[in-house]
């Protein structure tokens, strides 16, 4: 038996990328070539020297107080934004007025049971203004606080 000889070479990492290189540039020289050739013929335009001095496009040359050289930019979607957000602006007034008034009342009628609290004779109706007492206090907690005030403020123009 007799070992088994490999005589073949295999190229080297360099070898391999130069040829790459080489398959790429003649694949692009051929697609410039070909997009080159597809490409239709077209008229330049050369404005006159009034229009070459009026801004063309978003850019304009604009000069400095000092005298130096600025490009500056106008951007149409911003001035439509800012005459957009000129036109919104309206002052709008809040009105707690209700509210407070529903606090008032609470207040009030809270004052009044405990009034008829304090004059009761008869069980029945001690317990009776009691659970009446217990209620208008829980309401007037919920009511007399500034986030029930901000959720029921009616807005106007």
């Amino acid at each position: 038996m007799q070992p088994i000889q490999n005589n073949t070479t295999y190229p080297t990492v360099q070898e391999i990328n130069e040829a790459q290189k080489q398959k790429s540039a003649a694949n692009t020289d051929d697609n410039t070539m070909q997009k080159q050739q597809n490409k239709p013929i077209q008229d330049e335009y050369i404005p006159s020297d009034k229009e070459a001095k009026q801004a063309i496009g978003l850019y304009q040359l604009k000069y400095s107080e000092d005298g130096s050289p600025k490009i500056s930019f106008d951007n149409p979607r911003k001035k439509i934004a800012d005459n957009k957000e000129a036109k919104q602006e309206e002052k709008c007034t809040g009105n707690t007025d209700k509210v407070e008034q529903e606090i008032r009342k609470l207040k009030e009628e809270k004052k009044q049971l405990e009034q008829k609290l304090h004059t009761a004779s008869d069980s029945k109706k001690v317990k009776e203004l009691e659970q009446q007492l217990a209620k208008v206090e829980q309401e007037l907690q919920q009511k007399d606080n500034d986030t029930y005030r901000r959720q029921h403020t009616v807005f106007s123009k």
